[in-house]
């Protein structure tokens, strides 16, 4: 019998290795197509089979496929905008697919990917089964350093302003005060430089909100924070870290629990039946 076969199109840092990690002990064999300049290459040490292309060429993924047998392919691991969308960096494969393209949202161009894959007999799989022990569940996360009434308040009033701005495709995060005021969104720069942008205007004890869309298609992107969201955090004076539980990856989630209840600063996995009004699910 032959062993199931799954490819990583691996973008930046440590999230395509976790998966890796994660197939290869359910005994999967993993091919790793790795992005030059992008992807890690530690990785390397977790793939069966391990090849290099240059961003965009989307041709040498499916002659890849093809050649190691896969029919299962995941994407994980974040390539920055601004790089995916040069023109120079494309295949005419890539160039014909863009054309294409009504608008350059993440969510339409990994449309387009995933038609192309289906067209060439490949499926586009959710990573989240390798991933589950960073996945927290509802609760506070940090048992010394619990939420203030106020700040309860702030995230109740943030949430529901960060699924809007998750749904509309802009960003997943935004900063919020205790006063109920909104002071960053991210869009296309990431969390911790939308984090890193409360530093510059000077507002201390922020809370800082990071959700999943409405119809977030895990597939494509499952939304992360880790170790690094923390230490930003501590470096703007932010107080309080909320996500939506269930449906985000915490990395480096013991190591960040502890740097933050050192700093004073609490973290909550909150259910978003309970903190998003528009959530109609019952």
């Amino acid at each position: 019998m032959s062993q199931d076969k799954i490819g990583i199109i691996a973008g930046e840092g440590m999230p395509p290795i976790y998966v890796a990690q994660g197939a290869r002990a359910k005994g999967l064999h993993v091919t790793i197509i790795g992005i030059e300049g992008i992807t890690s290459p530690e990785i390397e040490q977790y793939a069966d089979a391990m090849h290099w292309i240059k961003l965009g060429r989307f041709n040498s993924i499916i002659q890849i496929c093809k050649k190691e047998g896969i029919n299962r392919v995941a994407m994980i691991g974040r390539i920055k905008q601004k790089l995916s969308l040069n023109p120079l960096n494309y295949d005419l494969r890539s160039i014909v697919v863009m054309m294409k393209l009504p608008d350059f949202k993440p969510q339409t161009i990994f449309n387009a990917v995933e038609k192309e894959l289906a067209e060439e007999g490949m499926e586009i799989i959710d990573t989240r089964p390798y991933l589950q022990k960073f996945i927290p569940m509802a609760g506070l996360l940090t048992p010394s350093r619990p939420l203030t009434p106020d700040e309860e308040d702030a995230i109740r009033f943030g949430y529901p302003i960060a699924k809007w701005i998750a749904d509309a495709d802009i960003g997943q995060s935004i900063v919020v005060d205790r006063r109920k005021a909104v002071i960053a969104v991210e869009a296309m720069e990431g969390t911790n430089s939308a984090i890193g942008r409360v530093g510059e205007l000077g507002i201390p004890d922020s809370i800082v909100i990071k959700v999943s869309r409405t119809s977030q298609d895990f597939r494509f992107d499952i939304p992360t924070v880790g170790l690094t969201t923390l230490q930003g955090m501590k470096y703007v004076q932010a107080t309080v870290l909320a996500i939506t539980a269930g449906e985000m990856l915490f990395f480096q989630m013991d190591q960040a629990i502890a740097f933050a209840e050192q700093h004073g600063i609490c973290i909550i996995a909150v259910d978003d039946r309970e903190y998003n009004p528009n959530n109609k699910i019952s």
